[in-house]
């Protein structure tokens, strides 16, 4: 071969370990000419592959984890060539930059999604912002925050529906431009994501002299997904929440990687999981195809508040999105888990339900005390027993969007705390409680039975002997217990069928009815006879109690008058 061609491919050659220094010798190979040729093709062509649109513009949908919403969508570039087929950006991208014409492939993929907002904005379709990215070259040819305007004003397109991601090996290349405009694109309105974080070697620096929004997380961390990873994503994700930076991981893959990005607070999730980068028109089917709800700006804002919240906390912490008084759980971590699972509660489904259903006096006061939070955006309390164990529930407001509300709550089993004293003392104040009865009991609507957790009453004997099943309790309780003139009245409280109806129904959670109840003195007393909900390791039963009421002697009075102005 000619000599000068012997040279071009030794030195060819020798290019490919020069960032090698343990290599000493490489010989020529066939695809190292391919790539030459492929190199060149790229830099000959690129002005007709723009001109001719073999340049197009795919999208890669960014979920947010606790909502499982579509919050985005990064713009990337895809060459296809009729001659070459499908070109790896990871190929021409390097070369446009060297060649210094990056910054014509960025504006043209910026311009292709202003023109795809406007269409759809006409169309009246729903719009979802985009992330679009800037190469080191974009900051060095004159203003590149001039020319983004320019291009976003042409079209119309607000400036919070466009994201600017920034690799952070730009930032290695320190200076006045590069500070100067990313502080304009900042002050403008934009949101200024740092991009591949931790890919380089000055992350903690960049981050003390930059200021970002959003930074996305290397996928090189997931490659490798072992607990060293995963505790250095952990301190990534905790130190971003304090110095106030949303969070977003890249090269999301599987479930495993999914659930242990919601379990340590970050905040987005991009990925093969949800979707490989594709043409716009697929990721609406795919969208569709996911019942994905896109994030208006205000619903960005509104879940965007949980970026603050220490998810990695000792404390038993859940968060919660309350619409319409129904709660709906969309982080609990393992420690409120496992204090859930500590009074019984065995699910959380059981927990919604049982705060959902507000039958009983506890679903009652939660509802209450959520709405109070809500609606003073404040802090509050709530200590009540579950499943024979004291519990502590604390609530703090965090943000509203419409009829949605995000409350953050702390869960304490107080029985299995150090707090003995505390414990103590409420169990005193329960039995004392207790002793004012005569009479508690389980109801189970399900199985037909009662369990008596307290009767103290002449019917214990007709109830171990002669009872089975509730109804038939029931009518032998009115003819043995109750005065006559109150038995009608008696089987209506106890009719089963609308007697849930009639617990939700009424604002405490529970319905009471009095009437004249024969007592151990063999007399008739005006008892208060009361039906309420509780939950018991994760299952819904009634309690059942009657008690004297402390208003007897004025209901004496009133019965005896009643019936002297009938007999008159």
């Amino acid at each position: 071969m000619p000599v000068e061609v012997g040279c071009s491919r030794a030195r060819m050659a020798c290019d490919t370990i020069k960032e090698f220094p343990d290599k000493h010798v490489c010989f020529y190979t066939q695809p190292m000419g391919d790539a030459r040729n492929l190199r060149n093709y790229i830099i000959d062509h690129f002005r007709e592959a723009i001109e001719k649109h073999w340049i197009q513009v795919y999208f890669q949908p960014v979920i947010r984890t606790v909502s499982g919403t579509l919050a985005s969508m990064e713009a990337l570039s895809r060459w296809m060539d009729p001659q070459k087929g499908k070109i790896n950006p990871g190929v021409f991208v390097p070369l446009l930059e060297d060649s210094r014409q990056v910054r014509k492939l960025d504006m043209y993929v910026l311009e292709e999604i202003c023109r795809l907002y406007q269409r759809q904005k006409e169309q009246g379709k729903i719009l979802i912002p985009v992330s679009f990215n800037l190469s080191r070259g974009d900051f060095f040819q004159g203003s590149v925050f001039d020319e983004v305007e320019e291009i976003r004003k042409r079209y119309q397109v607000p400036r919070n529906m466009l994201y600017v991601e920034i690799t952070e090996s730009l930032l290695v290349y320190e200076g006045d431009v590069l500070y100067q405009e990313i502080e304009r694109f900042r002050q403008a309105g934009y949101e200024v994501w740092m991009d591949d974080f931790g890919s380089g070697y000055s992350s903690l620096n960049t981050l003390k002299n930059y200021s970002f929004d959003e930074i996305k997380i290397d996928m090189a961390f997931l490659s490798h997904f072992t607990d060293k990873s995963q505790n250095i994503i952990q301190a990534i994700i905790r130190m971003a929440k304090k110095i106030g930076m949303h969070t977003l991981m890249e090269g999301v893959e599987t479930s495993e990687q999914v659930e242990f990005a919601k379990s340590i607070g970050c905040e987005l999730l991009q990925g093969y999981y949800y979707g490989r980068p594709m043409p716009f028109e697929e990721l609406k089917r795919v969208c569709q195809e996911k019942h994905w709800q896109v994030e208006a700006p205000q619903l960005r804002k509104y879940y965007g508040s949980l970026g603050a919240i220490d998810f990695l906390t000792d404390k038993p912490m859940a968060v919660v999105e309350v619409t319409n008084h129904r709660i709906r759980y969309l982080f609990v971590n393992e420690g409120y888990r496992k204090t859930l699972q500590s009074i019984g509660i065995m699910s959380l489904e059981k927990t919604e339900e049982f705060v959902n259903d507000q039958a009983g006096p506890t679903s009652k006061n939660m509802q209450r005390m959520l709405a109070d939070v809500i609606n003073s955006h404040t802090e509050e309390a709530l200590t009540y027993t579950l499943n024979g164990r004291y519990v502590k529930l604390e609530a703090n407001y965090l943000a509203s969007h419409g009829q949605h509300h995000l409350v953050q709550l702390y869960l304490n089993n107080i029985t299995m705390q150090t707090e003995r004293k505390l414990s103590e003392n409420l169990d005193q104040v329960t039995r004392n409680l207790l002793s004012l009865y005569q009479m508690v009991f389980l109801v189970d609507m399900e199985k037909d039975t009662a369990v008596p957790l307290i009767i103290n009453t002449p019917f214990q004997e007709y109830f171990y002997q002669k009872c089975v099943g509730i109804q038939a309790m029931v009518k032998q309780y009115a003819e043995t217990m109750i005065h006559p003139e109150d038995r009608e009245r008696f089987l209506a409280f106890n009719e089963s069928e609308s007697m849930m109806n009639r617990i939700r129904q009424n604002p405490e959670g529970t319905i009471s009815g009095v009437f004249r109840t024969l007592g151990n003195d063999e007399k008739y007393h005006w008892d208060i006879h009361s039906i309420f909900p509780t939950m018991l390791n994760g299952k819904i039963y009634l309690l059942y109690t009657a008690r004297i009421s402390p208003f007897e002697n004025e209901l004496n009075i009133a019965c005896t008058s009643s019936r002297e102005e009938k007999e008159t």
